[in-house]
């Protein structure tokens, strides 16, 4: 079976200084067709409808396509009418507005992580201290209702989807297993697509096809496999720039999660804790893949902490770094969580 799972852009349909038809489209069509009337995640681009006559459109919208999902209308003639005249306005996808004229070779400095730019969302948690937290405020609890599809990027044979998207400088990157793009925000236009195949043969969150997201520096992207590698890939352009392997999968580890950058190098966990693991947690040089340091989250004989773990448990002991951690630059602290200890 073939899945593709959308990707969806929302914009905020303004509720001000909207003609009759507008106010009626916004009300009657975006949930399905988008604000734009481009397309939406249950029908398709409608722009061309313009190219009927006023008659036609008029007679569609009162009749529907019952056999597409499209219902009859109980609008008024004169509703009718005013809604006919609004799409004869609406504008093809060609016109879709581009907030990227390329991707820049400069990308984000240290600073600009920690310290991420109004607009930017350079790591996982958009906050490299992790609250998540935007200074925007387009988007507000009084016009959170009037939100629709703006644009969809769809990703083709993608299980599933949990990433979340990084942005800077106008660039916005996404991520699925042993795939990441970067797209145009202003209109969902692919500017670039890296991909591999899946790996056969692995076990837990890995093989069901999870990926959450990637973590940028400079002119890198870095992303990790479900066979747990960690990749540097050119921003620019999606050219693979270095590939590492982080753990043997072999051995029932993979990758899911987004790495981050703390202190100028690349940190990465691994999943695989539901399947007999041993926790770690590696850093790497962002320029070479060079391992820098390797923390194991479960203590071997000898090491502190390893008399609360019974007999040989810590050889399988899990305590899995799978999702992303968070840095405080002011103390040069590296906070990671763990789970799946075994045995409980």
């Amino acid at each position: 079976m073939r899945t593709t799972i959308l990707f969806t852009a929302l914009a905020v349909l303004p509720a001000y200084a909207q003609s009759p038809g507008k106010a009626l489209f916004s009300k009657n069509c975006t949930s399905c067709h988008g604000a734009n009337g481009r397309g939406g995640e249950r029908a398709g681009d409608i722009t061309a409808r313009n190219l009927r006559t006023r008659e036609d459109l008029a007679d569609l919208i009162r009749k529907g396509l019952p056999e597409r999902g499209m219902p009859p209308s109980n609008l008024s003639a004169a509703e009718i009418a005013s809604l006919v005249e609004h799409l004869r306005t609406l504008e093809p996808s060609s016109s879709q507005p581009s907030l990227t004229t390329g991707i820049k070779a400069n990308g984000p400095s240290l600073d600009q992580i920690v310290n991420a730019r109004r607009g930017d969302w350079p790591t996982y948690h958009g906050n490299i201290g992790g609250n998540r937290h935007s200074p925007l405020g387009l988007i507000h609890t009084g016009n959170v209702a009037r939100l629709a599809p703006a644009w969809i990027f769809s990703v083709p044979g993608a299980p599933r989807l949990q990433v979340t998207p990084i942005v800077f400088d106008g660039v916005m990157y996404i991520t699925a297993p042993n795939e990441a793009h970067a797209l145009d925000p202003g209109n969902g236009r692919t500017l670039w697509s890296f991909r591999r195949p899946r790996t056969k043969g692995l076990a837990g969150d890995a093989a069901s096809g999870i990926n959450r997201g990637a973590a940028i520096l400079g002119h890198r992207l870095f992303i990790v496999t479900d066979h747990a590698h960690l990749l540097a890939l050119d921003r620019t352009n999606g050219q693979l720039l270095w590939d590492v392997e982080m753990a043997d999968y072999r051995q029932n580890y993979g990758a899911t999660s987004a790495p981050l950058i703390a202190g100028g190098l690349v940190i990465s966990g691994h999943s695989g804790g539901d399947e007999g693991a041993r926790g770690f947690l590696a850093a790497y040089r962002p320029e070479t893949g060079e391992r820098v340091w390797h923390f194991w989250t479960v203590p071997a004989p000898g090491e502190p902490g390893a008399e609360t773990w019974k007999g040989d448990a810590w050889e399988h002991g899990c305590a899995a770094t799978w999702l992303t951690g968070t840095y405080d630059a002011s103390l040069d602290l590296l906070f990671w969580p763990t789970g799946n200890p075994w045995p409980a």
